[in-house]
């Protein structure tokens, strides 16, 4: 009886010694409950180091390879035209050319950062070796493609059309090269981003929109590559001209994947959209003059579009209206295109670099909340623009001093939110920070 009586006041006292020092009361537990709740407490710490790992600006370096490599399939056909003067090598590599480009312009902006960031604004090409090298791999891709299919058609194909490859080879300076530059200059933009929004816009726009977006263009390809490969089979192959045999695919095809192309630009660019009006502007049509001849422009690339693809046929060559429409929607969408890159332009130029940031983090938040199904409401289409320079002149949360992190318990599959204010700390009874969780 007496070593139970003993054993009882120990406890008291350490009860008691426990409720005066909080500290010692924890470490108690802990020790009490043995290796399981040493276990637990190592899980916690664990993740909340997950919480904090490092932002990804950028994707993989395997999964870059895996953009850049597969997007000289289309070059190198135009190439094997030019020096064969072999139709069915232009036909596979126009087939090719808009997934070709998509996984081009992926590659481009899925590593925006130099590997010695922040790189001063000043600096030149040499000072930022990603970005040469990312200039040099679009050059070597424009003169392959634009050269191949100029030289093929104006000198070794037999069956070339000398016009087509002119017009071809004066692309280079009329559209490749002011694409080239925007391109530079959006991607420096984005650069500049925080890690938190950089880290967004690279698993939002790249990874999951990106890469699912090249799904229906691949799916559109290879009904150019099922017609080749039919002419091919063919008795008299040797003497069938490609171009002409599958144009009936080929060019509907060819519309319909560079809107679909226009479009994943659309979406890359969106975090710098100038664009935006609420749902009320949207129904009622009081919208600018800009919105409303963009609107008209992808309207009308959309009709075209869906003619070509009602009247896509293997079985004959492309009527003289199917041309037309190919030509009329592919000018219309990237009409539409060039005047929100110039808009953007014109808005990004004269912000600052924090409120391009808030911007851009609204933009995706915005993006996120339509890709599940989310209603912003009518306040939700609001200039995202002023409310960035607005929100970018004052420190969020410093009136209300506010801050919560959201912890991820990997083993309770819970999340924990503390919240302190920092000006009149919520007290317990105890005088402690109360923790809700």
């Amino acid at each position: 009886m007496a070593p139970s009586l003993a054993k009882l006041r120990a406890n008291n006292q350490n009860k008691n010694a426990s409720s005066k020092n909080p500290q010692t009361s924890a470490v108690s537990f802990s020790r009490s409950t043995g290796s399981r709740s040493t276990g637990s407490c190592s899980l916690r710490s664990a993740s909340y180091k997950k919480a904090q790992v490092r932002k990804m600006t950028e994707l993989s370096v395997y999964l870059r390879w895996m953009l850049l490599l597969p997007s000289y399939t289309s070059p190198a056909f135009a190439v094997a035209y030019a020096a064969t003067g072999k139709s069915i090598m232009s036909v596979v590599s126009q087939a090719l050319l808009p997934i070709c480009f998509a996984l081009l312009t992926l590659y481009g902006f899925s590593a925006p950062r130099e590997k010695n960031h922040p790189v001063p604004a000043s600096a030149g090409f040499w000072e930022r070796p990603r970005e040469l090298r990312l200039l040099l791999s679009g050059l070597v891709w424009f003169l392959c493609v634009n050269g191949g299919t100029w030289y093929g058609n104006v000198y070794s194909d037999p069956n070339g059309n000398a016009a087509t490859g002119w017009f071809v080879l004066s692309d280079m300076l009329w559209l490749i090269m002011p694409m080239g530059v925007a391109g530079v200059y959006f991607r420096r933009k984005i650069a500049s981003l925080s890690d938190e929004v950089l880290h967004s816009y690279i698993f939002s726009s790249i990874f999951r929109i990106g890469l699912t977006s090249l799904v229906p263009i691949l799916y559109l390809t290879f009904d150019t590559i099922k017609c080749v490969d039919a002419a091919r089979k063919k008795s008299d192959a040797s003497v069938i001209d490609y171009a002409s045999e599958c144009s009936g695919v080929l060019l509907p095809q060819a519309s319909i994947c560079l809107f679909l192309i226009n479009l994943l630009v659309i979406k890359i660019a969106a975090p710098l959209s100038t664009t935006s009006f609420s749902s009320v502007e949207l129904m009622s049509l009081d919208l600018p003059y800009r919105v409303l001849a963009q609107g008209f422009l992808t309207t009308l690339s959309i009709t075209g579009n869906l003619f070509l693809y009602a009247n896509m046929s293997d079985e004959a060559p492309a009527q003289p209206i199917v041309l037309a429409t190919a030509v009329l929607s592919i000018a219309s969408i990237t009409s539409a295109l060039g005047i929100e890159v110039v808009s953007m332009y014109l808005t990004i130029r004269n912000k600052t670099d924090q409120t391009v940031e808030s911007a851009v983090s609204r933009g995706i938040s915005m993006g996120a909340s339509s890709a599940r199904g989310g209603d912003w409401g009518e306040d939700g289409g609001a200039d995202s623009w002023e409310q960035a320079e607005e929100g970018g002149s004052e420190k969020r949360g410093s009136q209300q001093g506010v801050e919560m992190s959201s912890v991820s318990k990997r083993n309770a599959g819970s999340t924990k939110i503390t919240i302190h204010n920092l000006e009149s700390p919520l007290n317990t009874e105890d005088g402690k920070d109360e923790l809700f969780a």
